[in-house]
């Protein structure tokens, strides 16, 4: 098994991620120990989404209590700009600013964004278990893509 330094930032985002769900006081005197195998990991922001999931489900499947199943949404927030046709090149010129939203980012997307945002949550409940947000966007911003999106 090849292991590195990704490893224990994934683990700790997943973590965060499935805690509050669990109903850890049935288990006082317990380990619950996940192990997920990452066949291919095209960007570290779908792997946690996709990791989040697979763990959850495999927390239900297995007998767990819980309060409710995580969900997980990657996504990168991407800004454009567009120059009007027929007019030069200069500061004073109009342009069109636009945003896109791309949900499971790989490597290169999520690099050419501006900003990535990871929301993990229990719907069920209306609660948010982890938001993970790096880039140039608000609080809010972030939040209304993410719930937006999800």
């Amino acid at each position: 098994m090849i292991q590195d330094a990704e490893d224990r930032s994934i683990a700790v985002l997943i973590h965060q991620s499935l805690v509050p769900s669990i109903r850890l006081e049935l288990f006082p005197k317990s380990t619950i120990d996940v192990f997920l195998t990452i066949i291919e990991n095209d960007g570290i922001d779908s792997c946690v989404a996709t990791g989040t999931v697979a763990a959850s489900t495999a927390l239900a499947d297995a007998g767990i209590e819980m309060l409710g199943l995580v969900v997980s949404c990657a996504a990168v927030s991407r800004l454009w700009l567009y120059s009007l046709p027929g007019l030069k090149d200069t500061l004073d010129t109009q342009t069109l600013m636009g945003e896109e939203i791309w949900l499971d980012p790989n490597h290169e997307e999520a690099n050419a964004g501006a900003s990535t945002l990871v929301l993990a949550c229990m719907p069920a409940l209306n609660v948010v278990t982890n938001v993970w947000q790096n880039g140039t966007m608000s609080p809010t911003q972030g939040l209304e893509v993410g719930f937006t999106k999800s």
